[in-house]
This record gives C-alpha cells, sequence and structure tokens, in this order.
C-alpha cells in the first residue's frame, strides 16, 4: 500500500481506529511508514498532536484564540466608552462568559 504523502490525515484516522481495536501505535508507525512517504517520526508525531488544544496557540492558554478576540473586544469596547475595565474585572468576566475560572494574577498579564 503506497499512500500520497498528503494522506497524513487519513493515515492518523486509520492508525487511532486501529490503536481503538488494540493494536500497538508503535507498529503502526513502522507499518505505515513503510508504505508511505513519512517517517515513523513524523507519523508519531501527528499522532500524538492531532487536534490537541487546536483552537488555542499553547497549551497554558486558559482562553481559545476566538474567546481571547472576544474578551479583548469587550475590554477594548468599554475602554472607548470611557469606562475602562480593572484588571480585578475581568476573572468575573470570564467566568460569567465562559465558565473559565481565571485568577487575579491570570488577569493582570
Amino acid at each position: 500500500m503506497t499512500l500520497n504523502p498528503l494522506d497524513l490525515p487519513t493515515i492518523i484516522e486509520s492508525i487511532t481506529s486501529e490503536v481503538a481495536k488494540g493494536k500497538k501505535a508503535t507498529e503502526l508507525f513502522q507499518l505505515y511508514a513503510r508504505n508511505s512517504g513519512f517517517t515513523v517520526a513524523q507519523i508519531r508525531y501527528a499522532f500524538y498532536n492531532e487536534d490537541k488544544d487546536a483552537a488555542k496557540s499553547h497549551g497554558n492558554q486558559k482562553l481559545t484564540d476566538e474567546q481571547n478576540k472576544v474578551l479583548e473586544a469587550r475590554v477594548i469596547s468599554f475602554s472607548a466608552c470611557s469606562l475602562p475595565l480593572k484588571p480585578i474585572q475581568l476573572p468575573g468576566i470570564v467566568h460569567k462568559l465562559w465558565n473559565v475560572k481565571v485568577s487575579k494574577r491570570w488577569a493582570r498579564r
């Protein structure tokens, strides 16, 4: 089986379904690497990092990029109305909008 290098998502999907059936991921990485244009390392990386916090820029981020944009727009709109928000108010707003708890320290950053 020779796969087109553009088929990495298909390979990852196949590996995911095989792993769910009880096969070892490491053996599947080697099998697909032999039969595709990818190395074992590339397939392993794609498998373990697939859709991991896809909406976030990095793993330590409390809000998604979309939520950050919404929060930024709200802060800017309050400021434009001459009612700037204080950092101490942000945790309450974040919790009310998305039910995400953030610290006062997070708000100061």
